[in-house]
């Protein structure tokens, strides 16, 4: 791994992890790239990687990305598969998440904030 020493905002790879290879629940999280276009904006996306061997094999890919301005718009999207190895079947499920914000400031005493998030459903989140 290296870290630039440069002062303020770059470009550069994310710091990702990398996890339990010897228990068998592996994982890869948080390989990316973020992306400094300007001063006004930037882009972070990434790849998440999960494997469990344990009783059934799991297996879950996560792509995600997300656009900062004033405001910031994010979007990821999760493919899940899992296999029974007793009977050799195969699920597979597919999840999303949507959000967006808005800060902007009005006037000294006033702010408007505004955000969102959808979901494809609210197991998402229980990682």
């Amino acid at each position: 791994m290296f870290f630039p020493i440069r002062k303020g905002r770059h470009s550069g790879f994310l710091t990702f992890e990398v996890g339990n290879f010897e228990r068998g629940n592996r994982f890869i999280r948080n390989l990316g790239y973020y992306w400094a276009a300007s001063d006004y904006w930037d882009l972070e996306s990434g790849i998440d990687f999960y494997e469990n061997e344990k009783n059934d094999r799991q297996q879950q890919d996560a792509i995600r990305a997300e656009i900062q301005n004033a405001g910031s718009v994010g979007a990821s999207y999760s493919r899940e598969a899992q296999w029974n190895r007793s009977t050799f079947l195969q699920r597979i499920g597919n999840r999303w998440r949507f959000n967006i914000g808005h800060n902007q400031t009005i006037s000294n005493s006033i702010g408007l904030t505004a955000s969102g998030t959808f979901l494809s459903d609210k197991k998402l989140y229980s990682r």
